[in-house]
């Protein structure tokens, strides 16, 4: 954190030092525009482009790795843009905004909005290992399968303070089969869309499969922190 500007506030300091874990940066470039004398009256912006980066924007989500970055700094707001990254080995972002900034509350909130695509087993790791696992529960430890699965991200976390994050995924999933063995039960052919958001929970409908070798739909539920239920 040698090249960031002192007046920075210790949080966004603290994020910047300890999310940015390793990369080259190829340019930078830094504005100062205002009163020397009276912090009030001036606007601090420093750029950056980096290449090969890995960032662990928090501790309670996989971080991202291989990201060409477009970083910059805005006074008490930074914005990460790449237009594609790496989770664990096999999950490939694209489009991916990471910004840091304060709410209306005067709160610092952190924002991640990506798409991703999957290997299913990859994704439902990421559903046991991320913070995602305290708002679904343990339903999916015991879910397994072959396919893929494309989403769309949009997560808002509170960097300080007791506020809960919420999160919104919209997945749509084409698997060759899934293996619910805690319901004892084999889905194959499965094709539809699965939506967990923070407020509703888990919810998909109509999703189509075969079940005992017969065509299917099956609808998934979820009231926040209660069991998964399919039907």
């Amino acid at each position: 954190d040698r090249y960031l500007p002192a007046v920075l506030g210790d949080g966004l300091r603290r994020w910047l030092d300890e999310s940015i874990v390793r990369g080259h940066i190829a340019a930078a470039g830094f504005l100062y525009n205002g009163s020397l004398k009276n912090a009030d009256e001036r606007r601090l912006q420093l750029a950056v482009e980096g290449r090969d980066f890995a960032l662990d924007y928090h501790p309670d989500w996989p971080g991202l790795a291989k990201a060409d970055v477009d970083l910059l700094l805005d006074g008490d707001r930074v914005v990460v843009r790449t237009e594609r990254a790496q989770v664990y080995q096999d999950v490939a972002l694209t489009d991916i905004d990471v910004a840091i900034g304060s709410a209306p509350d005067s709160s610092v909130v952190l924002k991640v909005n990506a798409k991703a695509k999957a290997p299913l087993p990859s994704a439902l790791r990421v559903l046991r290992e991320s913070a995602l696992r305290d708002q679904i529960g343990s339903a999916f430890d015991e879910w397994s399968g072959k396919g893929q699965v494309d989403a769309a991200l949009d997560l808002s976390i509170p960097l300080a303070g007791n506020s809960a994050p919420s999160a919104r995924v919209h997945a749509n999933v084409a698997a060759d089969y899934v293996e619910l063995e805690n319901l004892r039960l084999r889905l194959e052919d499965v094709r539809g869309p699965l939506v967990f958001d923070s407020a509703t929970g888990l919810n998909g409908r109509d999703i189509q499969a075969r079940v005992f070798g017969k065509a299917a739909e099956i609808n998934v539920s979820q009231i926040p922190g209660k069991a998964v239920l399919v039907n």
